[in-house]
C-alpha cells in the first residue's frame, strides 16, 4: 500500500464544511466532498493481470496445463512483458470470457490480480536543463569542436546565458533536437530535471495598478465593511451602487486589507462574460496571486488552478465564475414545476403587499415597483400604505428578514418547495 497524496486533500474545517452541508442541503457527505474538489483529483482504481515473480514461460504454461484460454493468457502476458490490464486482456479475448483463464494461473501460483490507483489528471512536467559547471569551462569544452559539432555549442552558448531553461525552449531556439541535450547532460555540462508546470488560463499582461484612492462614499462602505471582516465572525452585507459608481474599487481595496492580515479573499462574477474584464482589473492589482475558476477552463487548468490556491501561491481573489443561465435538472414537468413555484411565490409576495397597501398602491403599480427594484424613503412607504409609521432614530430598530416575512404575511419559501 502507498500513499496516494503527500498531504490530505481536506483539512478539518473542509470536514467540518461538507458534514454542515450535509444537514443544510440534505445531501450526503460525499456530494459535499466532491463539490470541493477538482476532477482531476479523483482516483479510479485498475486491474491487471501479472506473472510471479520468477515464472518463466515454461512455468507459466506448465501452471496453464490443457486449458487453452489459460496458455493463451500466459502468452500474451509474457508478449506485454509479464501484466497486461483488464482491458487489454478482455479485448484480446474478444467475445470469449478471459475470467477462467485468470483463474487457472492464480490459483496454481503462476499470476497475480493487482489493483492500482490512477489519478484522472496528472501533474504537468517538464524538462529543465540547468548548467552543471562555470560558464567558462563549459565554453572551453564545446569550442574545439564547433564547427562538427555546432548545435552542441549553440545550446551550451545560450545556456551559459541563461543558467537554466526548460529542454524544449532551447530546442527551440537553438534548432537541436532531444538527443542532443541529453549528450550533453552525458558529457557533463548540464544536468535534466523535472519541473511542475502550471496550467493556467491566458491572462493579457496588464500594467501595474497604483494605488486605490476611494471618494468619500467608496470610503465609508470600505470602512463598514472592513469592520465586518475584523470581527472573524460570519456576516453578509449589500453594498448598493449603480454600474460605474466604483464598487469593484471597494472591494479590491477590501480585498488588500483582508490580505495585509494573512487572510485570502474569494471574488464571485455573476456571469462568465465579466471573467476577462475583471481578470485584467485584478491582475494588475494582485499579479500572478489570482487563481481563476469557472466553467469553461480546461480539467487541466482547473485542477492546476485549486494547486495553486491549495498550496497558498493564489491567496488573492480567487475568482469562482457561475454558468451564465441557472439550469434546473430534470424532465420537462420537473421544470415545469419550477417555474409554477416561483410564479406562485411572485404572486404570493404581491398579494401581501397588495393587502398591506390597503387600496393606497394598486397591483400594477406595486408589480411595476418590484420589477425595477424601486428604492422607497421612509415617507414614500408610509404614503404607499407598505408600512403604519415611522419610529424616530431612537426608537428603530433592527427586523430579522424572519420578522418580516412575518409582519408582511409572505409564504414559507420551504413550505413551496
Amino acid at each position: 500500500t502507498a500513499a496516494l497524496d503527500d498531504r490530505p486533500v481536506l483539512d478539518e474545517k473542509l470536514l467540518k464544511l461538507a458534514l454542515w452541508m450535509r444537514e443544510r442541503y440534505f445531501c450526503t457527505v460525499y456530494d459535499g466532498v466532491k463539490a470541493m474538489l477538482p476532477a482531476g483529483l479523483y482516483y479510479a482504481l485498475r486491474d491487471c493481470v501479472a506473472l510471479r515473480s520468477g515464472v518463466d514461460r515454461a512455468a507459466a504454461f506448465e501452471a496453464a496445463g490443457e486449458s487453452k484460454a489459460a496458455q493463451k493468457l500466459a502468452e500474451l502476458l509474457l508478449a506485454w512483458g509479464g501484466r497486461g490490464d483488464m482491458e487489454q486482456i478482455r479485448t484480446a479475448f474478444g467475445a470469449k470470457d478471459p475470467d477462467g483463464a485468470i483463474r487457472t494461473l492464480i490459483d496454481r501460483g503462476a499470476a497475480e490480480r493487482i489493483t492500482s490507483a490512477q489519478r484522472g489528471i496528472g501533474d504537468k512536467k517538464e524538462k529543465l536543463a540547468v548548467l552543471a559547471m562555470p560558464a567558462e569551462e563549459a565554453m572551453a569544452r564545446v569550442t574545439p569542436r564547433r564547427r562538427t559539432a555546432p548545435l552542441r555549442y549553440s545550446v551550451t552558448e545560450l545556456l551559459c546565458q541563461l543558467g537554466a531553461a526548460p529542454a524544449k525552449e532551447l530546442c527551440y531556439f537553438t534548432g537541436a533536437s532531444m538527443p542532443t541535450v541529453k549528450s550533453l547532460e552525458k558529457s557533463g555540462i548540464l544536468t535534466l530535471e523535472e519541473q511542475e508546470v502550471f496550467r493556467r488560463p491566458a491572462v493579457a499582461e496588464v500594467e501595474p495598478a497604483g494605488p486605490i484612492v476611494l471618494n468619500e462614499e467608496q470610503e465609508a462602505a470600505f470602512q463598514g465593511l472592513d469592520a465586518l471582516c475584523r470581527t472573524e465572525q460570519p456576516a453578509a452585507a449589500l453594498l448598493y451602487g449603480v454600474t460605474g459608481s466604483g464598487k469593484t474599487q471597494v472591494y479590491l481595496r477590501l480585498i488588500q486589507e483582508t490580505l495585509q492580515r494573512g487572510k485570502t479573499a474569494l471574488f464571485l462574477v455573476p456571469e462568465i462574460a465579466l471573467t476577462p474584464q475583471l481578470l485584467r482589473i485584478f491582475a494588475a492589482h494582485f499579479g500572478d496571486k489570482v487563481a481563476v475558476l469557472h466553467s469553461s477552463l480546461r480539467s487541466g487548468e482547473r485542477y492546476d488552478e485549486w494547486k495553486r490556491i491549495r498550496r497558498g501561491e493564489a491567496p488573492v481573489a480567487q475568482m469562482m465564475v457561475h454558468l451564465p443561465a441557472t439550469r434546473t435538472d430534470g424532465d420537462r414537468t420537473a421544470h415545469q414545476r419550477s417555474i409554477g413555484m416561483l410564479d406562485s411565490t411572485r404572486e404570493a409576495i404581491l398579494n401581501a403587499y397588495e393587502l398591506k397597501a390597503k387600496g393606497k398602491s394598486d397591483r400594477a403599480e406595486l408589480r411595476r415597483m418590484i420589477a425595477a427594484e424601486t428604492w422607497l424613503s421612509a415617507q414614500d412607504a408610509l404614503d404607499h400604505g407598505l408600512v403604519d409609521e415611522i419610529l424616530g432614530q431612537e426608537g428603530q430598530t433592527a427586523m430579522s428578514p424572519g420578522a418580516l416575512v412575518n409582519a408582511f404575511g409572505l409564504p414559507d419559501i420551504d413550505a413551496l418547495r
